[in-house]
This record gives structure tokens, C-alpha cells and sequence, in this order.
């Protein structure tokens, strides 16, 4: 950009080449050619000669240098990469390996956590889907296991893994004792066993998880402290091979210096003639694209090459002499032409060699931006400064241009993000649709319609798994057969939708009357089942009946009409009077019917044992 700094820093260049800087588009300077006349042939083939080795020692001594400098950086280099890869591989292998295990650790915490939850809710119809999520959380302990005893390990770690391994297989052994001891409805049992054998031993299996990725912190940290330790010796070697590479450069530097001292002291002799003249005319180089003026101390404008004529409309002739300011625009024109040399100056101090953007103005007055760049030299004395001018009209353009499409290019985005968006919401919500829509069915599959309890279906099967477990721990179960007294008679009086609103109530009394393990079940027109789990004694079934017909006999208000209902309880006990469902159930069936011709409205016990004869106890009427 300094065209002048470029004449007194090239001591080097030959007169030939000198003599072909002064040439401006096609003519050649007037002034070169009359001095180029003077020149003595003989002193200037010796300069040519002395110029044509100076530069072949400078070539291969630059050469030199950057032999050695290039040879400490690969050094170097090579060094720092061998020592980042080893880091890397490293680092990568260990934080894998303490990955897996904290999805070991939290496959095993999911599993008491599961655990916990079947402990705190021993729901049969929940226990499946706990066991079937301990056994996903100990497929994920497997999987994240395995690829862990396939990575190289030392013989500290296989040895921590083995005892880690063998006592997570411990605590899966009370897991799986618990569940059982769950399955089998004993809480309290499964309880303890939790508290005093499982928790300890997972605590024990995690810690041993904990110890195994703190041993891979440690190792971390030692292999971070040995990198550190190799970065630091390869720093090390850098600054000496660095400071021999500087004492070989100093050395080179001065031999250069002194040859290039020595050749500077001829060539000044020989050119003192030409420097004036040469200084002055290779500021002007026209064969460049940005525009180049030349300002005197106070602002005026000394020369200006091609470019300028392109950029602003005038001519060199027209511009010579003139204020630099008449090429802004007549508001800034006016403010900067009082302070033109002190302000000058102080952009030259302060921005030299740097652009800074103004707008400008040409001949016809239409104004663009332009980026002009000032710096100052010293010829003969005097100050003069350079300013270097670059129309970036189009440059504006095209970063407009650009912006504006990368707002359309957002704004598509944008628009396509929202309907992405919008489909997974569709998605999600047809989802949600259909697996309520599962829900729904697999309730009404097993539950009656109008009083949503469960229907006869669902009642055998919990019957079946009620007996099954009553035979397995040798305990009681009763089976209460319910029909309504008088509901046919308020059927036919006040229609069908006041009797569904009554077997609404009723189904209603009859859960809120039980407990919460015991079941109620409608089996079709006005006849329920009443399932009684774990029960002491027969008697308690008969006191269960008595509350059920208390609970029944109580007035109904619906939809303003005042009905009364009674109910005939038939009562069955598992193993007493049968020792499968469908055999229990047929008597309590028959002890209904006996409550029912023995005067309605009471309940009657099923006598029948497998080794004596059918017999039927029937309580007093009420």
C-alpha cells in the first residue's frame, strides 16, 4: 500500500527493474530517461554483478533459516500430536469404560427402586409389569457388562469387577426372593428380607461401582499429570532447539546485514543522482485497481493515479491542487476543511495502514462508500501523506444481498420447524387416542358396563388365583352370592333407567361397605359376587353378609322416587364346602336360593363339606 516505503526498504532490486517502475500505462517518465542517459555502463554492470550475488547469498541464508525453523516446528509438532493421540485414546477408552458402569449402577439402582414400588404397593395386578421391568433393568446391566469385560483391563480392575459381580449376583438372589415372597402376598416377610439382607447387600454392590469409576478418575488424573509432565519436556526441547534456531538466525542476520550494509553504501553512491526523481515518481503506480492520491501537509493533492479518474469523475489535472475535502460531500466538506491538516495528521497517528469508511462523492454528485486507508512519509524533509481509496459500493451490495437471504433462508426454516412441529403434536395426540382407546377396551373386557365393576369373567379368574393362593398358605376364603329382593317390582313401576340407576348405587355401597384386598363383581341382571380373601373363620363371612344387607336395605331417592331393596346372600368357604371355583360357587348359588325361600332379605351358610352331607345354616331374619 506505502508505495514510497517500498523505494528506501528494496536495496536489493537491480537498475533494470528499477528503470521499469517508472513506466505509466504505455509512456515512459521523462525524467527516468534523461537520468537513465547519465548512468555510466561500466558502474552499471558492477552493480548488476554485486546485486546478482547478494541476492544468491540472501536466497539460500533466508533458506537456511527456514530449514531450521521448519525443523523445530515439525519437531514440535510431531511431539505434541504423538502425545494428544495417546491422551485421547486414553481418555476415551476410560470415560467409556466409567460409562458403563453408571448404566450398570443405574440398571442395578432401577431395580431396587422397582422393587420398592411393588413393596409399597403390592397390587397382583401391577406385579407383572414390576417383574417385567426388573427384568428389563437387568438386561441393561447385561448390556452395559458385557462390552465392559471385552475392554482391556488390568488385573486390579478384572479382580474389583469379579467381587462387584459377584455380589451384585447376591443381591439379584433377594431380589428375586423378595419378588417371590411379593408374589405371594407376604409383605411384612418380604419387608424384612428387604431391609436386612437386600439393601445392605446392593449398597455393598454399588460402592464396589463407585470404587471402579473412581479408579477410573484416578487414572484420568494420572494420565492428564503424565501428559502434562511430556508437554511440559516437549516445551522444553522447543525453547532450546528455539533458542539455537535463534542464535543460528542471528548469525545469518548479521552476515546478511553487513553484506546488505555494504552493497546499501555503493548503491547510494552510485544512484544519489536518481533519488529525488525516483522517490517521487514510484508513488504513482496506475497500474493498480484502488485509487492513490498523494496529499502536501495542508490537505492539497499532489498526484493521483488512473483509478482515481474512475472512482471520482475528474481528471488528474483537474484534481492537482485541490483540497482533499472536495471529495466528500458538501455537508462534510464544509466541517473538515477548517481542521484539514490537524486532522490529518491525527488519522495518519492513529490508523495508519488501516481503512476506514467515509462516504464520497464524485464529479457528477452521486455519493458512495468508499474505504480509504492513510499513511505518512518524510521526502526531503517534508511530510506527505498517501491515501489509498476503494469504492465498495458493490461489496455493500452484496452483504446486503446476502442478509436478505439468509432472512428468507430463516424464515423458511422457521416455517418448516412449525410444521414439523405441528405433525408430531398430530402424531402424538393419535397416539395418545389410540392407547386410550386400548384402555377403554380392555376395561370394558372385563368390567360390566353400566356399574363398572368387574364382570363374571374377571371374577373367576380372580377366584381362581384367590383359591390358589389360599390353598398355597393353607387359609380361608368366602364367596358371597348377593340377589336383589324387590328390584323386579321396582323395575316394572318406575322403568329400566331408574332400575340402572339403582344397581348403580348399589354396586357403589357394595365396594365402599368391603375392604380394600376383598372384591365385588357383577354377574349379570341384579345378581353380585362378593370376594372375601384371607379370612380367619366362617363366622367372619357371616358378619360381612349382615353389614352388606344392612348396607342395601337403606332407602334409595332416585330421581325423586323413595324405593326399598333387600338382598339374599348365599356364603361358600374355600375348603370347607369345595375345593375348586366352580363347585364354590355353585353352592353359595344354592345357599342364596335357600335365603330366598327362607323368608328373603338374610343371608344363609352353606353347611356342605366333602365328607358329610348339604347342609345349609340359615340366619334369623333381620
Amino acid at each position: 500500500m506505502l508505495l514510497y516505503a517500498y523505494v528506501i526498504q528494496d536495496n536489493n532490486e537491480g537498475l533494470v527493474n528499477k528503470h521499469s517502475l517508472f513506466k505509466v500505462g504505455d509512456t515512459t517518465s521523462v525524467a527516468h530517461k534523461k537520468t537513465e542517459k547519465s548512468l555510466n555502463t561500466d558502474t552499471t554492470a558492477a552493480l548488476d554483478n554485486d546485486h546478482h550475488a547478494s541476492r544468491s547469498f540472501v536466497f539460500y541464508a533466508i533458506l537456511l533459516v527456514i530449514a531450521i525453523m521448519l525443523a523445530i516446528s515439525l519437531t514440535g509438532f510431531l511431539r505434541i500430536r504423538v502425545i494428544s493421540a495417546h491422551l485421547d485414546h486414553v481418555i476415551h477408552h476410560q470415560a467409556t469404560q466409567s460409562a458403563q458402569m453408571y448404566e450398570m449402577r443405574r440398571a442395578s439402582q432401577d431395580r431396587l427402586l422397582i422393587l420398592l414400588a411393588a413393596l409399597i404397593e403390592p397390587d397382583p395386578f401391577t406385579f407383572d409389569a414390576h417383574a417385567t421391568a426388573m427384568g428389563e433393568a437387568a438386561e441393561r446391566y447385561m448390556q452395559a457388562r458385557i462390552p465392559l469385560m471385552q475392554m482391556a483391563l488390568n488385573e486390579q480392575e478384572h479382580a474389583l469387577l469379579a467381587r462387584q459381580n459377584d455380589q451384585t449376583i447376591q443381591t439379584g438372589l433377594y431380589h428375586t426372593e423378595v419378588m417371590n415372597l411379593l408374589r405371594d402376598e407376604q409383605v411384612s416377610h418380604a419387608a424384612s428380607v428387604l431391609i436386612s439382607q437386600t439393601v445392605p447387600s446392593q449398597r455393598l454392590a454399588m460402592e464396589m461401582m463407585d470404587e471402579f469409576i473412581q479408579l477410573k478418575r484416578e487414572q484420568n488424573l494420572q494420565t492428564l499429570q503424565n501428559t502434562a509432565s511430556s508437554i511440559n519436556n516437549t516445551y522444553r526441547l522447543m525453547l532450546l532447539l528455539g533458542g539455537i534456531g535463534i542464535v543460528i538466525s542471528l548469525a545469518i542476520a548479521l552476515v546478511v546485514s553487513r553484506r546488505i550494509n555494504n552493497e546499501m553504501a555503493r548503491r547510494l553512491r552510485s544512484e544519489a543522482r536518481l533519488r529525488k526523481q525516483e522517490l517521487h515518481e514510484r508513488t504513482i503506480r496506475d497500474n493498480i485497481i484502488d485509487g492513490v492520491l498523494t496529499l502536501h501537509d495542508d490537505g492539497r493533492i499532489l498526484s493521483s493515479n488512473r483509478a482515481c479518474t474512475t472512482i471520482f469523475g475528474y481528471s488528474k489535472d483537474a484534481l492537482q491542487g485541490q483540497l482533499v475535502s472536495l471529495l466528500l460531500p458538501p455537508a462534510r466538506r464544509q466541517r473538515l476543511e477548517r481542521r484539514l491538516p490537524d486532522y490529518l495528521r491525527r488519522w495518519g497517528a492513529r490508523l495508519t495502514g488501516t481503512g476506514k469508511h467515509f462516504t464520497c462523492m464524485r464529479m457528477d454528485g452521486s455519493e458512495f462508500p468508499a474505504e480509504m486507508a492513510i499513511s505518512s512519509i518524510s521526502l526531503d524533509g517534508e511530510e506527505v501523506f498517501i491515501i489509498v481509496v476503494r469504492d465498495i459500493s458493490e461489496q455493500l451490495a452484496a452483504r446486503q444481498q446476502l442478509a436478505r437471504m439468509n432472512q428468507q433462508l430463516e424464515h423458511r426454516v422457521r416455517e418448516r420447524t412449525e410444521e414439523l412441529s405441528q405433525a408430531n403434536a398430530m402424531l402424538r395426540d393419535e397416539i395418545d387416542a389410540r392407547v386410550l382407546n386400548q384402555q377403554k377396551l380392555e376395561h370394558l373386557a372385563k368390567h360390566d358396563s353400566l356399574t363398572q365393576l368387574p364382570n363374571r369373567a374377571n371374577f373367576s379368574e380372580q377366584l381362581d388365583i384367590a383359591i390358589h393362593q389360599a390353598r398355597r398358605h393353607q387359609r380361608l376364603v368366602a364367596l358371597l352370592f348377593l340377589d336383589l329382593d324387590g328390584f323386579k317390582a321396582i323395575n316394572d313401576q318406575h322403568g329400566h333407567g331408574i332400575g340402572d340407576k339403582i344397581l348403580i348405587e348399589v354396586a357403589q355401597r357394595l365396594s365402599l361397605a368391603l375392604r380394600r384386598e376383598d372384591m365385588v363383581a357383577r354377574m349379570g341382571g341384579d345378581e353380585f359376587t362378593v370376594l372375601l380373601r384371607e379370612i380367619n373363620k366362617a363366622e367372619d363371612a357371616t358378619l360381612v353378609a349382615q353389614k352388606l344387607i344392612e348396607t342395601i336395605n337403606r332407602p334409595y331417592l332416585i330421581d325423586e322416587h323413595l324405593c326399598q331393596l333387600g338382598t339374599s346372600i348365599g356364603i361358600a368357604i374355600f375348603p370347607h364346602n369345595a375345593r375348586d371355583p366352580d363347585n364354590l360357587l355353585r353352592l353359595a348359588d344354592d345357599a342364596m336360593y335357600a335365603a330366598k325361600e327362607s323368608g328373603k332379605n338374610t343371608w344363609c351358610l352353606t353347611a356342605y363339606t366333602l365328607s358329610s352331607p348339604a347342609q345349609i345354616q340359615t340366619a334369623e331374619a333381620p
